[in-house]
Formats: structure tokens, C-alpha cells, sequence
């Protein structure tokens, strides 16, 4: 086989090449593979940005060799055994493609190749959502971002952040020179590989140095969009990274998604908040609101005979009230309405952690569940905020700073270490906090019904 073009060693998955070492490794361990096997997935990966011929590839891997076309067959069959099914796909009548997205890894990564890479997001590839009840939250982002070079949505898990990000990240793609580019950060667990993840949504190979100033540089003369989506475990790695990127490029707008801000200097803040309920049970008021609005598309997605109408609307409406407007409970709660029906989900959302399990396949995991999602955001608190979180579920309704501080205090947290955590959990959206209008602005504070339920549950266990 001719010499490769491929100067670079790539992470897909769990899976990582070294070109030099001719090299396959699964989950950080080599595993055996063919010479011809290794040929063939390197001019695959070469040519992944379109489709080659069986004729190429027979020519390219066995030159000069009159080769069967089952021959190829049989070592396409194995890659996909090894790397998955999706790896390479097969283009009836023209031949096969990889499909993959590729993190490329700096140099001296050495085993730590096996980090799953984010999804990336062209201006061509940017998911078209439709948003319900946004409309005033995507007014308002799209001119932050207008205006400002640096906006970070914050909300909680599930709360519809990203949704909102990419509706905003397509309206505004045309204003960008370069384009738009999403890196969806959440399967990204080591944050040491977030720079490297980047530049391969970007489509940049790095060269030696450090790998963020390498990127910085790759980048600085760029008019783009970059969409950090889901920092929220990685959040001081995507600060640092953000504050390179946005001194060495000063055409460069960044739209970040997390639970906390980054706390940058000149970062704009917009929290997003829950989906609106009707204030009276009418049908023409439910139709209205975005929270009702996304029960019934998604319940109509999964059952084609529901309609919204008198008979069930205050049954829907109860829903999305005890459900916060939550956006991801609302989808997982009209998943299951074919099988309990619209009432008899209404009577189980007591039991809404067992309940709302009923998510989209091809969902992140954590979007799969309610809970899941809640357990998401719970394992990225401290031990100590997790005790003064679920100790403050025993708070139904608004509370004040002294009640918190006597219901969370104990142990090795006193008063003052209750204050501290009250206002981290604030900060990662676990708890909204507004002033009381009866009581001259003094602070109030309030955890979800959802994420009361949750916290109750880890106080039963503890």
C-alpha cells in the first residue's frame, strides 16, 4: 500500500489509531489486527469526507493483485465487528464511507487515546429543534449574542438549554463567515483531552506544543460561532479553554450550555428557566403555553390517536404543573401516555423517578431517564453539597436562609458552611432563588418538586 497521508493519531468512540505504530487499540488496549484490515480503515478514514468505490479500494489496498470483491467484503465485516456497526457505512452501488467523528490527539497523549470524543455540529449539521414557549428566551439570547462574544446558558439538567442553543446557533449561522460548530462536551470525561476534542470538531490538526495554544492559534483569524454544549462537569477545563480561545481570536463568539456559569470576565448570563403553564385551565390558554404546547406534540408523536382537547386538558395541564415545566420530564412524562393514558400518568406522578423512564434511544444516556438526568447533575456536587441538598428536601414550597441553615446544619456543616453550599446549589440551578415581594426583598428560596422528590430520596438512603 502506498504511504499514508494520515499524519495524526485519532480517537472515535472508544477506539484510537496510531498511525505510526500501525496501531488499533479498544477502551486504551491493543487489539490484533490484519496489515490489509489496518490499510483499508486508514484510506477509509482518509477519504471520510465521501464515499469510495469498491473498485478504489481494491486497486489502493492490493495493488496489482486481481483481488475478489468477497475479499473485501470479508475485511469490511471485520472492522465493523471491531469498531461497530456504524463505523463504516455501506453506500449500496457506490461503496463505503466513514462515518465516525474523529478526535485528533496531540502529541505524547500516549494511552489516554481511548476518551470518547463529543459530537460535532457544522452549520450544515446543527439539530433544527422546534422550540415551544421560547420565543422571549430566544429573542433575548440572539441578541446577547449579537452583542457580546461570550453568553453562557444556565439552567438545570434537562431544562432545555441545548434545544435553545441550537435554535439560536442556526438563526444567527449566516452572520459568522466561518460558520457555525457545536461540540457536544458530555461523553468527554478526561478534561485534559477537551482542547484536542475541539480542534477535531473544528477540523484542526494540531501540531507539538501545548494543545490549547496550539488550537488558540489554529483559530485566531476565524469569524465563527463555536457552541460548547454541556460544561457542566468540565467547567473550569472549558473556562481555561474559553479564556484562550476568545484573547487569541478576536472575531471569535463562543455560546456555552452548563448548569453554572464559567465565571469569565465580559460573560453574559441567561438562565433559562421552566416552560410556562397556563394560569387558567381553558383549552385555548393550554394551547398557549410552551410547557402544555410540548406535552402534546411529543404525546401525539407517540400516540397518533391523542388529541388534546376538554376532555383531558386539565388532566395535561395538572401534569405540566407537577412536573416544574420541566422540558426533558414533560417528553419522557408523553412518552408514556400510550401506555397509562392521560390520567392514569397523572395518578403516577407520585412515583415520577420510576415512572418517566420511557426516553429516545438515541438520547445521551442521561436524557434517557428522569432520573438519570437528576443523577447527572447530583454526582458533580461536592459530599458536603450533596448532604445540605438532600437535607433541603424536606422544604416543601419557598424557604429562607434561616430555615435552611437550621434544617442543613449538622455535623462537621455548620450555619455558615450551609450558606456557602446553599449558594453553590443556587449557582448549579439545584435551587432558584428570588426575592419576596411581601417582605421588602428579602431572599427566598425553592427546589423543584422534581428535584425535591430526588432529594428526598437520597435523605432516605443516607
Amino acid at each position: 500500500m502506498p504511504d499514508s497521508t494520515l499524519a495524526a493519531d485519532f480517537a472515535f468512540d472508544r477506539c484510537a489509531i496510531r498511525h505510526e505504530a500501525r496501531q488499533v487499540l479498544i477502551d486504551g488496549q491493543p487489539v490484533r489486527l490484519g496489515a490489509r484490515a489496518f490499510d483499508l480503515l486508514l484510506v477509509l478514514i482518509e477519504q471520510r469526507d465521501r464515499v469510495v468505490s469498491k473498485n478504489e479500494l481494491l486497486e489502493t489496498v492490493w495493488p496489482g493483485l486481481v483481488i475478489e470483491e468477497n475479499n473485501l467484503q470479508v475485511h469490511v465485516s471485520a472492522l465493523r465487528k471491531l469498531l461497530g456497526p456504524q463505523t463504516i457505512a455501506t453506500i449500496p452501488g457506490r461503496g463505503y464511507r466513514f462515518t465516525a467523528t474523529l478526535t485528533p490527539l496531540a502529541s505524547g497523549t500516549g494511552d489516554a487515546l481511548h476518551a470518547k470524543p463529543a459530537r460535532r455540529s457544522t452549520d450544515r449539521q446543527i439539530d433544527e429543534p422546534t422550540l415551544f414557549g421560547r420565543d422571549e428566551d430566544f429573542n433575548a439570547v440572539t441578541g446577547l449574542l449579537t452583542a457580546h462574544r461570550l453568553v453562557t446558558l444556565v439552567g438545570a439538567g434537562g431544562i432545555g438549554k441545548t434545544v435553545l442553543a441550537h435554535a439560536v446557533a442556526r438563526a444567527v449561522k449566516s452572520a459568522f463567515s466561518h460558520g457555525v460548530c457545536v461540540v457536544d462536551l458530555a461523553p468527554l470525561t478526561d478534561a485534559t483531552q477537551l482542547a484536542a476534542v475541539v480542534a477535531g470538531a473544528l477540523q484542526v490538526t494540531l501540531g507539538h506544543g501545548e494543545v490549547s495554544a496550539a488550537l488558540a492559534d489554529a483559530v485566531k483569524a476565524r469569524h465563527m460561532l463555536i457552541v460548547l454544549d454541556n460544561c457542566e462537569h468540565l467547567v473550569q477545563s472549558a473556562a481555561l479553554l474559553a479564556a484562550t480561545l476568545m484573547h487569541a481570536a478576536p472575531r471569535l463568539h463562543l455560546l456555552a450550555t452548563s448548569q453554572e456559569p464559567l465565571k469569565l470576565q465580559h460573560e453574559q448570563i441567561y438562565r433559562v428557566g421552566t416552560l410556562a403553564v397556563p394560569a387558567r385551565v381553558t383549552l385555548e390558554e393550554a394551547k398557549a403555553a410552551g410547557a402544555v404546547r410540548l406535552f402534546e406534540h411529543r404525546a401525539h408523536a407517540a400516540d397518533q390517536r391523542f388529541v388534546l382537547d376538554e376532555s383531558n386538558v386539565a388532566a395535561v395541564v395538572d401534569i405540566c404543573v407537577q412536573l416544574d415545566g420541566i422540558a426533558l420530564a414533560i417528553e419522557l412524562a408523553a412518552a408514556r401516555v400510550q401506555l397509562l393514558g392521560v390520567q392514569g400518568l397523572r395518578d403516577r406522578l407520585g412515583q415520577r423517578l420510576f415512572v418517566l423512564s420511557g426516553g429516545s434511544r438515541v438520547a445521551p444516556p442521561r436524557q434517557r431517564t428522569l432520573r438519570a438526568a437528576l443523577e447527572w447533575s447530583h454526582t458533580l456536587l461536592s459530599m458536603d453539597q450533596q448532604a445540605v441538598f438532600r437535607r433541603l428536601g424536606v422544604m416543601s414550597g419557598p424557604f429562607g436562609l434561616d430555615a435552611s441553615q437550621q434544617v442543613a446544619a449538622h455535623g462537621t456543616i455548620d450555619e455558615w458552611a450551609v450558606l456557602d453550599h446553599l449558594g453553590a446549589l443556587v449557582e448549579k440551578s439545584l435551587i432558584s432563588v428570588e426575592p419576596d415581594t411581601d417582605t421588602d426583598g428579602v431572599m427566598r428560596y425553592r427546589m423543584l418538586e422534581t428535584m425535591r422528590q430526588f432529594a428526598l430520596e437520597r435523605l432516605a438512603e443516607s
